[in-house]
């Protein structure tokens, strides 16, 4: 991946004894210098011509584990993507037609492919260049009336989806990533909402309606479930320590034991997530009507609160030693460990949840994708006019690229921004 540092000119001209000819010279190792430059250019294009635009992602080694891919960078859901920060022209490379319902998933990336999940259906596009590929939905493939409204799994080639329905129809499906074609489904004897899966050794996690479950992916079978009474959202795996919310605010957040399904603790004292909860150094951190909290995953005790940036609406992005996030006051960041307030922008009030790649910190903003320095939280640049709601738009980054949805109900599609 190329960094963001621009060929210069070449220094230490000889000194021409004439104005002239030191303005001739000059002339001359700038030809040669753009010569070069798009030479080298021309031979990077070249040499990734067969390969596509986009690099593969690396080989997995013989007896290693697949990585998998899942919103927020990892199952830590940090918005911390590993990779330096985007060396972008600031500019739309493509975008999608109108897609079905407006979705409230992530942009996946997978062997050069997005995986996007609409409401209605998952939505897989090259990319490279944003061509549809397929549309995988339950209505057409299973004949089943239930929605997929959460952001998909993929693991080991496979994509996982968890369903919707009011009925006792498929709970989580799994399909072929390159294709589409289901290898298997599970159905349930509850009904309600669904949450994203996550990977906890053999097993996959999931949620539907007030239950959790865990399934052997071998064995199709439940190894435990646990029912929180209410319906659950988001799952974060920190370790051994499975985290949720619920909508019910008084039950506040869960911490089970994602080997058995033993509940750690609950509570509401400490705020509760209808987000994804981020997690870094055995804490959790937890956006709030009145700002921040800094939870013990352990223990479920408060570790320090942050109220000076008001009503904390969008998930959090994590790096080693700093929580980012919007509120109402705008874009923030703070210490991660005592929860100092380290800045705020306040023009970017409106910022959905911010996504980090090396000193970086991308949001979108009403109308725009923002780029903003880490450090200072001062603005780098923008792309304007896409028309994105904000808040629940957050960055996908990927080889160089941004990958977010937004628009109007009536007219939503996925950009890919460069």
């Amino acid at each position: 991946m190329r960094d963001s540092t621009r060929l210069q000119p070449p220094r230490g001209f000889a000194t021409a004894s004439r104005h002239s000819e030191m303005k001739e010279t000059l002339r001359l190792h700038l030809f040669f210098s753009v010569l070069a430059t798009a030479a080298i250019v021309l031979f990077l294009c070249v040499q990734g011509a067969g390969e596509g635009t986009l690099p593969l992602p690396p080989k997995i080694k013989e007896g290693q584990e697949p990585h998998p891919v899942i919103a927020r960078a990892g199952f830590d859901r940090t918005g911390h993507y590993s990779t330096q920060s985007i060396n972008w022209q600031r500019k739309v490379a493509w975008k999608t037609d109108t897609m079905g319902l407006r979705g409230f998933s992530h942009a996946l990336l997978f062997n050069r492919k997005v995986y996007y999940v609409d409401g209605l259906g998952l939505r897989v596009y090259s990319a490279d260049d944003g061509t549809h590929l397929w549309t995988w939905n339950p209505k057409e493939r299973m004949n089943e009336y239930s929605h997929v409204v959460i952001d998909p799994l993929i693991y080991n080639e496979t994509i996982f989806l968890s369903l919707w329905s009011p009925n006792n129809y498929t709970a989580l499906v799994a399909l072929d990533a390159n294709d589409g074609q289901i290898l298997w489904q599970y159905k349930s004897d509850i009904v309600g909402d669904a949450q994203s899966p996550v990977i906890y050794k053999n097993d996959i996690i999931f949620s539907r309606g007030s239950y959790v479950i865990s399934m052997d992916m071998e064995t199709k079978k439940e190894r435990w479930r646990f029912n929180a009474q209410e319906s659950v959202w988001n799952l974060t795996l920190y370790k051994d320590t499975l985290l949720f919310g619920t909508n019910k605010s008084t039950t506040g957040m869960y911490a089970i034991d994602a080997s058995n399904g033993k509940k750690k603790w609950n509570g509401s004292k400490n705020g509760v997530s209808l987000y994804y909860v981020p997690v870094s150094a055995g804490r959790m951190f937890i956006g709030e009507f009145t700002g921040v909290n800094a939870v013990d995953i352990e223990t479920g005790g408060l570790v320090w609160s942050q109220n000076g940036v008001g009503y904390a609406m969008t998930e959090f992005a994590i790096d080693n030693d700093t929580v980012y996030g919007g509120s109402l006051k705008g874009l923030f960041a703070l210490d991660k460990a005592t929860g100092a307030i380290r800045w705020i922008n306040k023009a970017l009030i409106d910022a959905g949840p911010p996504s980090i790649a090396g000193n970086v910190l991308y949001v979108a903003s009403h109308h725009k994708i923002t780029a903003v320095n880490k450090k200072t939280g001062r603005v780098i640049g923008s792309v304007k006019g896409l028309g994105f709601y904000s808040f629940d738009a957050s960055i996908t980054i990927y080889a160089n690229r941004i990958f977010v949805p937004g628009g109007k109900p009536s007219d939503f599609k996925l950009y890919c921004i460069e």
